[in-house]
């Protein structure tokens, strides 16, 4: 027989029973509604993107902002665009990072080693003789962004070479991202496999830059914080990391948070998020930007002197070249002023740093193989940029036509230094 106190201990125990039940069906049902409006405003999100399409602002360097005004023809650009984002895909390459993965598009080729394809000249002009062979070395302004694969700076290279008379195999060895150094380590991986060119080019500059404005380091790649981020995330210690960069990294990929970078606007978001104590602004002396700037120039010089070193052992000839940016633009369109008005905060260390490179070349640059063609564009009014550092296949053709001309000129005046025509020199290095 159950007495009085146990049946109210019984009801109590009920009465807590249905309380908990109660709480724990207010918690899923406010966790379901916030889902439920968390899933539509992201519903919403998505399609407020779908409209903006602010393909331009979801990369912390702007890439491929397509305004058909840039282009002469557009026939091919929405079939270019939608290659050229399938043709992203990289993996892992040792030493260097990573190279893109093949591809094979109407507009975009990508060979099994992770290179640009470079169309050659369908007749050799010179049968007596094999071809200059040229290495050309650059980030994504070199490996062509916004042109297709027969407007490249390498492309058009060996196709005004062809014009003049000289036969040449022109390798694109460009890859988005890179640094200078990445690319004299490419170089030297080729040397060491006994690839040896005739010629070697390199064209650098926005890349080396941004990236001491990112890093608040010169000579280092881009987003080396990634790098430092995932180093070691397979060991058992670092499971709790690698679990927060996983959830960070799909937080980030919500199209709420990507709506919310697009209406602050790319420049604000870079200084919300930037993962390293580097922004350069007000707050840090004027001083310490030259010295950066310095840094980026002896980086850059050093790598100058190793290259000319390699050649002098491997006999061939350098050409380096300082890149343009809409930074050095005098008259812009109105495309071109948006672009430059995006990364308005990196600006004014751009124009330090070339303005230090000058200087330097203006010291250096009779003894050295360095031009500065930061200003090719400088009074050209139409638009030539697609962002603040691509340029169109125009714009690719007037900087090939440079590189042509300096090897022309360097071919007449070293002629016993260049291996086209030169019979002594090719049997000394076929032997």
């Amino acid at each position: 027989m159950v007495g009085p106190s146990s049946g109210a201990q019984m009801s109590r125990f009920r009465t807590s029973l249905k309380k908990i039940f109660s709480s724990v069906r207010s918690v899923w049902l406010a966790l379901g509604i916030s889902l439920l409006l968390l899933l539509i405003a992201e519903l919403i999100a998505s399609a407020v993107l779908c409209v903006m399409n602010p393909q331009s602002v979801e990369n912390e360097v702007s890439v491929l902002p397509v305004d058909r005004d840039t282009f002469r023809e557009t026939a091919w650009l929405d079939d270019y665009c939608l290659e050229f984002q399938k043709a992203k895909r990289v993996r892992w390459e040792p030493y260097v990072y990573w190279r893109k993965k093949p591809f094979e598009g109407r507009y975009i080729h990508i060979d099994e080693k992770g290179m640009r394809v470079t169309p050659q000249p369908l007749k050799r002009v010179d049968k007596d003789h094999r071809p200059i062979k040229i290495f050309t070395f650059g980030g994504s302004t070199l490996w062509g962004t916004g042109s297709r694969d027969d407007h490249t700076i390498p492309a058009l290279l060996t196709q005004k070479l062809h014009a003049q008379g000289i036969s040449s195999s022109v390798t694109n060895f460009g890859e988005t991202g890179y640094v200078n150094t990445q690319e004299v380590i490419t170089l030297f991986l080729e040397l060491q496999k006994g690839n040896k060119p005739d010629i070697v080019i390199f064209y650098d500059g926005a890349n080396d830059t941004f990236s001491a404005y990112q890093n608040h380091r010169a000579g280092i790649p881009i987003n080396e914080i990634n790098r430092i981020q995932e180093f070691n995330l397979t060991q058992p210690e670092k499971t709790g990391r690698l679990t927060s960069l996983a959830v960070k990294n799909r937080l980030a990929k919500m199209s709420l948070v990507r709506l919310f970078r697009a209406m602050i606007g790319s420049s604000t978001w870079r200084r919300v998020i930037r993962p390293m104590s580097s922004q350069l602004s007000s707050s840090i002396p004027i001083e310490e930007d030259r010295i950066l700037a310095k840094e980026v120039s002896r980086v850059f010089f050093s790598n100058l002197e190793i290259v000319m070193a390699l050649g002098e052992h491997y006999r061939f000839r350098t050409f380096f070249y300082w890149q343009p940016t809409v930074f050095e633009k005098e008259t812009l369109s109105d495309h071109e002023k948006s672009a430059r008005g995006a990364m308005e905060d990196v600006r004014p260390f751009f124009q330090m740093t070339n303005s230090v490179i000058r200087e330097q070349i203006r010291e250096k640059g009779d003894l050295l193989p360095v031009w500065d063609i930061s200003r090719i564009f400088f009074d050209i009014k139409r638009t030539l940029f697609i962002d603040w550092c691509h340029v169109s296949e125009e714009g690719n053709d007037r900087i090939a036509d440079r590189m042509a001309g300096d090897i022309v000129r360097e071919i007449k005046e070293n002629p016993e230094k260049m291996c086209h025509n030169r019979e002594k020199y090719l049997t000394e290095r076929q032997e």
